[in-house]
């Protein structure tokens, strides 16, 4: 894979400079990638508290004020439901430690998800589905209708048996037809990654390799890719890897050098994914 290297100021200048044209504008725009649904909408300021970035101009809104533990997906997965109009976050406001909570941007209201247990969870980028584990069962809920009282919560396959403990993300493929789950499967955390029908709930393996799989990312833009990473909690030798979905064209997404430490990959495009090099200190060291 091609490199282009950018600074982390270049990459937050070009990041902020397009969110202050949207937030200058009074609007969100939505898209295929970042926002399921379609259509563009204004964000009321008169109910968030804001304030005025020195730097860019642009007008921050705070959309989960209060004093809870709130948290944002990883930026790996989506977060905004229905053309931006829902917005997904994690939080404790409603007890029983941090669940996923939906907002509806134009009035303020936040409501829980209505999931009585689950350990991980991914929205689809273009339904208001929810897809998650609960305990050994997988399942889906629309969390627009569940904000309205409308939608139960569907199970639909059950966590492959194989797994010693799961590992990582779960993903949705961008043709919805399946949902990819990874774990451990045998000794030295060796792993692999399953697809699951989300219709049947049959389970298949798409791959195993011998070392802790991370961070399992589908394609947005094309359906059967995805990308995990070799989990280590720091520097691995090979950060970021690919596989299609049924099991071939697996190896590295960008082949790192020994003085490269890679981290936080996520999807940009169709064709590129963006990461960052982080800096060692004097002594290289993993």
């Amino acid at each position: 894979m091609h490199r282009t290297a950018i600074s982390r100021r270049q990459f937050i200048q070009r990041a902020a400079a397009g969110s202050a044209g949207m937030l200058a504008a009074g609007g969100l725009a939505a898209n295929a990638f970042g926002a399921s649904g379609a259509g563009e909408f204004s964000i009321p300021r008169d109910i968030y508290p804001s304030y005025v970035d020195e730097k860019t101009g642009a007008t921050v809104l705070n959309l989960t004020p209060g004093d809870h533990a709130d948290s944002i997906t990883y930026q790996t997965h989506p977060m905004w439901v229905d053309g931006g109009r829902y917005f997904m976050f994690y939080s404790d406001r409603s007890g029983n430690g941090s669940r996923p909570h939906l907002l509806e941007v134009a009035t303020g209201t936040v409501k829980p998800v209505p999931l009585n247990d689950y350990s991980r969870s991914t929205l689809s980028w273009t339904t208001p589905r929810l897809y998650f584990i609960n305990k050994d069962g997988i399942g889906a809920v629309d969390v627009v209708g569940g904000f309205k009282g409308e939608e139960p919560a569907r199970m639909f396959g059950k966590v492959p048996e194989v797994f010693t403990s799961l590992q990582g993300t779960i993903s949705l493929d961008a043709d919805q037809k399946s949902l990819y789950v990874g774990g451990i499967v045998g000794e030295n955390d060796r792993s692999a990654i399953y697809a699951v029908d989300t219709e049947t709930g049959a389970a298949r393996e798409v791959t195993a390799f011998d070392f802790k799989v991370g961070h399992i990312q589908a394609s947005p833009f094309e359906p059967g890719l995805i990308m995990f990473c070799h989990e280590t909690g720091g520097d691995a030798p090979q950060r970021t890897w690919r596989v299609r979905a049924d099991g071939s064209d697996f190896g590295p997404v960008y082949k790192e050098t020994f003085d490269e430490w890679v981290t936080h990959e996520v999807w940009w495009s169709k064709d590129r994914v963006v990461f960052t090099i982080w800096p060692y200190d004097e002594v290289h060291t993993l």
